[in-house]
């Protein structure tokens, strides 16, 4: 095989293999590429390596991920310049906390993806409506999401369209719109459970505990939450931080109504529960 389709079969690979493996491929790609001094291909490993990074080491991943944007910056490449924005917008808000680093990221990617009418960029309204939900904007929030559900329906993405759907009943919470939250929600819960994603399915359910909390059912609302906790231990899957904040508030409010008692008793009920006594009890909000 010569040089430059062995680099490019080791950057696929290095997006499609397990974690484990996945990191090798790409530090492998990322060496053949520098060495045949093709700075796109270098910007696309070092995207792969951004990716990889982002949990285990991400003040490497913040690295890299400066790199590859500089180098497409000096190409004029835009599609690599809004994929490490991307990238580095997801970094600063998922792992760093710093949301408005974030939303001036997203929104410069934004612009250059309408501009080129790049049809794939739900992905960068998808992460746009997350900081304007999670920031109270609920108006924003919901004009991303829909764009990003249209988006969705129209190339055919069912995954990221169930997850658009979620997000929508989310906002229905926050603006107080009872039984539209609710329907959505256990829609949406339904579909998730079908096709068996029970991170999905913990998302939606997430919200159906929020819903609780603001009809003052705090018991439901506190062992729903415990269910949701429990699965993601179990997936090794921890909220993203600006979720973390929302549920934290949540439970906040409950502690101002259960005392300790009454909230460990429902929590441990909630952690043991399987998941259709979950929705069962999700039903009942």
């Amino acid at each position: 095989m010569d040089r430059p389709n062995e680099a490019f079969s080791l950057l696929i690979m290095g997006a499609i293999a397990p974690t484990s493996d996945a990191k090798s491929y790409s530090v492998q790609s990322l060496a053949l590429y520098r060495a045949l001094n093709d700075d796109a291909g270098v910007s696309q490993a070092l995207i792969n390596l951004g990716f990889l990074y982002r949990v285990t080491n991400p003040d490497q991943a913040q690295i890299v991920l400066e790199e590859a944007l500089a180098l497409a910056r000096v190409r004029g490449d835009a599609i690599t310049i809004a994929r490490a924005l991307n990238s580095l917008a997801n970094l600063a808000a998922n792992v760093y906390g710093d949301f408005s680093s974030a939303l001036t990221k997203l929104e410069e990617s934004l612009k250059i993806q309408r501009q080129l009418s790049e049809l794939g960029y739900s992905d960068t309204l998808f992460e746009l409506g997350q900081l304007a939900l999670w920031a109270g904007n609920y108006e924003s929030a919901r004009a991303y999401f829909e764009e990003t559900r249209i988006m969705n329906e129209r190339e055919g993405q069912g995954q990221s369209l169930f997850w658009s759907l979620a997000f929508l009943g989310h906002i229905e919470v926050h603006a107080g719109n009872i039984e539209q939250a609710r329907s959505k929600l256990m829609s949406i819960l339904d579909r998730f459970v079908r096709v068996d994603d029970r991170d999905g399915a913990g998302f939606s359910l997430e919200g159906l505990a929020s819903l609780a909390v603001v009809l003052h059912k705090f018991d439901k609302a506190v062992s729903l939450f415990a269910w949701v906790d429990q699965v993601r231990a179990e997936m090794n899957n921890p909220r993203p931080i600006l979720e973390q904040k929302n549920v934290d508030r949540y439970i906040a409010t409950i502690h101002e109504h259960l005392d300790e008692d009454a909230f460990n008793t429902a929590y441990s009920v909630g952690h043991s529960m399987t998941m259709a006594e979950a929705i069962k009890l999700a039903s009942e909000v």
